[in-house]
């Protein structure tokens, strides 16, 4: 797939997706740049980083312009974030993908289960 393709179809989907549920997001980068564009999985995440770092300044620009925020939550978050990052980009580079399947697999795995369980919990 040509990079101009992935951009526009999972820019806008997962996009789109990202703005109306939200959980998830970053496994399903993960995921089309490994399936579509080849990617290591290394790779793949590092990427995934940065295009949620997009998402979140955009998230933030709407809802600054809308005047809708909560900045101690936000803030927090935001702090939690960089936090989680650090970490997990360092373990990343030191134990590599060995490190990395197993958790990605897990995430999906996890999301998997709950996304049936409340499409069918009666």
């Amino acid at each position: 797939m040509s990079r101009l393709w992935f951009d526009l179809i999972f820019g806008l989907g997962i996009g789109f997706y990202d703005g109306f549920f939200g959980p998830g997001t970053g496994t399903f980068w993960a995921m089309a740049f490994v399936l579509c564009l080849g990617f290591n999985l290394t790779r793949a995440t590092g990427y995934t980083k940065v295009v949620n770092f997009a998402s979140n300044l955009s998230s933030l620009a709407f809802f600054l312009f809308s005047g809708n925020i909560y900045f101690a939550a936000g803030l927090a978050m935001g702090a939690g974030q960089m936090l989680g990052a650090k970490i997990g980009a360092g373990m990343v580079v030191t134990r590599g993908t060995k490190f990395i399947r197993p958790i990605f697999l897990s995430v999906v795995f996890a999301l998997t289960l709950k996304v049936l369980y409340d499409a069918y919990r009666h």
